[in-house]
């Protein structure tokens, strides 16, 4: 039995392996070259929680946008191969949309997909999150076009992806792709820092343990959880504009979660057009739903609320100073 089970190991490896190299041979013989009919790619990025997700499924449900499926992420070592057979099968046309997620995961095998495991073929996982250009190598990042190449003449749509670990990985994203644009969600910082709270006790991981994606210095493990959660949310965002000041504010673009929630096809509307004048051809195709409950003001105990706000407003003291 044991040798059985042995073999049946190294014979799976050894498909996967197969696989993978078969993978990578059809997309080395695509002559595609991408943004020369269709624009972008587009990243939505944002620090966990901020409404990312939402953004993500609205844009994929209402605009003709190709996107890594559920079916597809779930067979990242072949994820060519997964994308050919996603479009023969007819996979996500004429879908129903349901809205929901949970931390990121959306339903449905046509559901988009933060991908994570398909990234982590270019770009390291862990603490060490943050890259920048050059970091890669020509061997990584050439492939990494390559793929997404494909993936634009497989879809033979505009491509947008959403993961928040791309908010640490913008100046290689850049750096491969000229032409990307970002669209940076933009959600009250206390009201995320309390669903982030409330998200390391969901998933068990308690509310002293790190959850998501680190600020640019590291996990911050001398801090007390509000400083950590604050520091999470905060610092992530000025990563991020510390990148859009570099490459250029023409390049990105926000999305207010609040003007999300309320009105959904105004704030959709908005990015079609600015999309449109970077020549991302993408156009509204479904009306989205009226509103979004975007969750109350204040959703954990008075005791936390009141950590995190002063946490804030230290936060927010120590940056002033340092201005």
């Amino acid at each position: 039995m044991v040798w059985s089970r042995l073999n049946g190991k190294r014979m799976k490896r050894a498909v996967k392996k197969t696989m993978t190299r078969v993978d990578r041979q059809l997309v080395s013989l695509s002559k595609h070259q991408l943004n020369h009919r269709y624009g972008g790619p587009v990243f939505i990025i944002g620090p966990p929680r901020s409404g990312t997700t939402l953004a993500y499924q609205l844009l994929t449900a209402c605009f003709d946008f190709g996107y890594i499926t559920n079916f597809e992420a779930r067979r990242p070592y072949i994820a060519g191969i997964a994308a050919v057979l996603a479009q023969l099968i007819g996979l996500g046309r004429g879908k129903a949309v349901k809205f929901s997620s949970e931390y990121g995961r959306t339903p449905g095998r046509f559901g988009p997909h933060e991908a994570g495991q398909f990234w982590y073929r270019w770009f390291p996982a862990g603490e060490g999150v943050y890259v920048k250009a050059g970091e890669l190598g020509a061997e990584r990042t050439q492939e990494m076009r390559k793929y997404l190449s494909f993936l634009e003449s497989v879809k033979r749509k505009p491509l947008v992806f959403k993961n928040v670990y791309h908010s640490a990985r913008i100046s290689i994203l850049k750096e491969v792709f000229p032409e990307a644009v970002f669209l940076v969600v933009r959600r009250a910082p206390l009201e995320t820092a309390q669903s982030i709270l409330r998200a390391r006790e969901k998933t068990g991981a308690g509310r002293d343990k790190w959850w998501s994606l680190p600020p640019p210095y590291g996990v911050p493990t001398d801090m007390p959880w509000p400083e950590q959660i604050i520091s999470q949310v905060e610092d992530v965002y000025r990563e991020i504009d510390e990148q859009r000041t570099s490459f250029g504010n023409d390049r990105f673009f926000d999305i207010g979660y609040a003007s999300l929630c309320r009105e959904p096809e105004a704030a959709l509307r908005d990015v079609e057009s600015f999309l449109k004048e970077r020549d991302v051809h993408v156009r509204l195709l479904i009306k989205p739903p009226e509103s979004f409950e975007p969750g109350p003001e204040k959703s954990v105990s008075d005791a936390d609320y009141h950590a995190l706000r002063e946490a804030l407003s230290a936060h927010d003291s120590k940056r002033e100073k340092n201005q």
